[in-house]
This record gives C-alpha cells, structure tokens and sequence, in this order.
C-alpha cells in the first residue's frame, strides 16, 4: 500500500467520498462539455430537483445569463463567444468588453492556467497581474459579476453579496474540471487547488469565505455549520494528499484527488440549494417551490 494512503483517517475520507461522489452521477458526462459546467451549476444554486421546463420567464432569462457569462469568463478562447457577449449586451449588462478581441485568446488543452487559477488571480491578490494574462482576467471578473448582479436584480448596495455569488459560480466550475481532469500534470499547473494548502488559498478556503458573506440567514445557521465542518474534514483528506511526498504526482493519487473533488461537490449540491433559499437576495428570481 502507498505511504500516503496508509493514514485511516485518509482512508476512511476517501471511502467516505467514493460514495458521496455518486451523488453527482446524474449529471451529464462529456469531458469539458458546456453542459456539463450549467447542470452542476444548475444542481449547486438550484438543488438537484430542480426541472428547467418549469421555470419562469425570469428564471430563464437568469440561467441564461450566468451560462453566457461562465462560459465567457472561463472557457472562452480562439474566437468563441460571440453569441454570448451579444446576448449579454442585448440584456444591458453594464461594463462589458466592447468586444471579444479584448478577452480572447489562442488557446489549446492548457487554456485553464489563464482563467482557472483562482478568483483572486493565480497571487491570491487582484493587483497582481497573471504573468501572461492573455485571457485579460479582470474584464472577464468584471463581466461575470456584473451579469451575476444583472440575472438576480442585485443593487449597488449589494456589491459584496454579488461578488460572493459570482465566485460561488466561478469555483463551481472549476471544481467540475478538478473532478473530470486525469491528468495530474495538467491539473497542478492550469488550476487553483481544491484543498490543502498551507496559506489556505484553495478553493475550500475560498467558498468558506464567500459562504459567510452569501449565508447569513438564522434560519439557515445550522445547516451552514454543518456544510462548513463537511468541507473543513474534506480539507484536511486534501491535505493528506497534496502534502505527501511529491504531492499529487501519479495517476493513483490523481485519481483519489477526482474522488475527494466529486465528494465536495456532492456536498454543495446538498447544502448550497437550501441556504440559497433562505436569502431574500435570491427568492426574488428563485422562489422556494
């Protein structure tokens, strides 16, 4: 048995995770897919129930929004997305790129290090540029939070709530890609860590924060402790992980690292729906059914 998975503690994590992992099964399986990032999405802010056919006109017109502005703030490059920036202007989102050129990028299977590597940049610090910013991170920031504020009627006062929400969806979908990746190689150098990192900037780390801004209903107090003391224990199985000699350098390691990624997820989907619905902020396009 590998060193690293001696630990019970991991062990037990891991076995734990296999199985919280099913519960993302459902969705949809295509590496990469476009539909596959807006189901989970769809399932983190919506709950797995949730059936499209029944939505409102506002509620369509809210999840076709943040589909165009994730797609554009992440997965954009070599051209793409034309259609999406015009349905976003269409829409009167404010502060948009006046155009695609100013976001776009030629790009291959390494396209993620431009976009994926954290919400606050790949320096945990927003006045550090990626050394290569191709993909002009900010503006692409900048749009995903102002079509975020556009899809839930989110005022100027509601600045911080807006940002948490559209970092909420950031990391949604780049935890779908930590889940699909197989390739430890390309995973330790296109995207921000799920966990386990000694100056907490992962992105457990960062939806912790951004929970305590998004969640502050007392109706939802329990449920809130609970999620955080699920994702805090799935932190410390990522620490085991990336933390062992040569961190996650091999495909078994690799694998284990797409198990625990499936077990967080599995987590939000369970938690995240309910504590929504608690918040006046999001009812008002998304009403309790």
């Amino acid at each position: 048995m590998k060193r690293w998975f001696r630990r019970p503690a991991l062990r037990l994590t891991l076995f734990a995770a296999l199985a919280a992992a099913f519960v993302c099964a459902a969705a949809p399986a295509r590496a990469y897919s476009r539909e596959t990032h807006d189901a989970l999405m769809c399932r983190v802010l919506l709950g797995p129930d949730f059936e499209a056919s029944g939505a409102t006109e506002a509620q369509e017109r809210a999840l076709a929004l943040l589909s165009s502005a994730s797609y554009l703030a992440l997965d954009q490059f070599n051209g793409r997305g034309e259609e999406d920036l015009r349905r976003l202007r269409a829409e009167r989102v404010p502060g948009l790129p006046h155009s695609l050129s100013a976001i776009d990028f030629s790009g291959n299977q390494y396209h993620r290090r431009y976009t994926h590597r954290g919400w606050r940049g790949p320096y945990n610090d927003d006045s550090l540029p990626y050394p290569d910013d191709r993909a002009n991170w900010k503006a692409r920031k900048t749009l995903l939070m102002q079509t975020t504020g556009e899809a839930l009627g989110l005022g100027w006062g509601q600045s911080r709530t807006c940002e948490s929400l559209a970092a909420l969806i950031y990391y949604v979908h780049v935890l779908g890609d930590h889940m699909d990746e197989a390739d430890y190689k390309k995973m330790n150098s296109t995207m921000i860590l799920v966990g386990g990192r000694h100056d907490g900037y992962d992105l457990i780390h960062e939806l912790l924060a951004h929970f305590d801004v998004l969640f502050t209903a007392k109706a939802g107090q329990a449920r809130h402790d609970a999620l955080r003391a699920r994702m805090l224990a799935l932190d410390g199985a990522f620490s085991e992980l990336v933390n062992s000699p040569g961190g996650v350098n091999s495909p078994e390691k690799q694998m284990a690292h797409q198990i625990l990624s499936g077990a967080l997820m599995a987590q939000l989907i369970e938690h995240v729906p309910a504590l929504l619905r608690e918040e006046v902020y999001f009812v008002r396009v998304f009403p309790a059914r």
